[in-house]
């Protein structure tokens, strides 16, 4: 019983391992994915400040070409008024100027509140740019690593599952091994440890008789909770 007990514990220490890889499959990737999503991310957010400084920009250029444009008209307009001869015509003129410089001083408040825009924008950008940078280059190191496991985890998968096969080939009492593949298939690992006259994975109690049994190694038991095969850490020992 010992000896199968042991086979057993081999097994289980390696379907550990061949879940963790199964998960691995599937958890990889979608880690891979979160990663590329958070470079996105921080790259959508910096683009977006960068578009509206490039909106602002041209705007205060906009308004500052308008600004050029008034005051050379109004320049010119002044010149043209002394030639106006009656004074109907010089106060049209008057008023037509005094339109333009309340434009001019509109624009003028506009670039103003622009220009602080920009330099709020330009200092978030910046800011943003310089811990991106560091952020950015870590995430696409995560990446690579994650890349690299998953371009072995396919080989590895193929050599656990023939160390599997060995070991189960290994295992002449069919009634254990069935007991132990209906468990495995249900929960992992399948086997437990006692620990302080528990089973070391759901805590339930061990009856004392039981723990006898377990101590002995005649008898293969399980938890009464979870119904995982328990063994005695003193008794089971696997060779490396």
């Amino acid at each position: 019983m010992k000896d199968s007990l042991q086979a057993l514990l081999k097994l289980a220490e390696l379907d550990k391992v061949i879940d963790q890889i199964s998960d691995d499959k599937t958890e990889i990737p979608r880690a891979i994915r979160e990663l590329e999503q958070s470079i996105n991310s921080l790259e959508s957010n910096a683009s977006e400040l960068r578009s509206e400084l490039e909106q602002n920009e041209a705007s205060k250029k906009e308004y500052a070409a308008f600004i050029k444009e008034k005051n050379e008209w109004i320049e010119k307009r002044n010149v043209d008024s002394k030639q106006l001869t009656t004074n109907k015509e010089y106060q049209a003129s008057l008023k037509e100027v005094s339109v333009a410089n309340k434009e001019i001083q509109d624009k003028e408040s506009l670039i103003a509140e622009l220009t602080k825009q920009i330099d709020d924008i330009t200092s978030q950008l910046s800011k943003a740019e310089d811990e991106n940078s560091s952020t950015i280059e870590e995430l696409k190191s995560n990446i690579t690593e994650f890349q690299g496991k998953l371009s072995k985890i396919d080989d590895v998968h193929a050599a656990d599952q023939a160390k599997r096969k060995e070991l189960l080939d290994a295992i002449s009492n069919s009634s254990i091994l069935k007991l132990y593949e209906r468990i495995h298939g249900r929960i992992v690992p399948a086997m437990s440890k006692t620990e302080n006259g528990a089973c070391g994975e759901c805590g339930t109690r061990v009856l004392p008789q039981a723990l006898n049994q377990l101590q002995v190694g005649n008898s293969l038991l399980s938890c009464y909770h979870c119904k995982r095969i328990l063994y005695w850490e003193e008794e089971v020992i696997i060779e490396n």
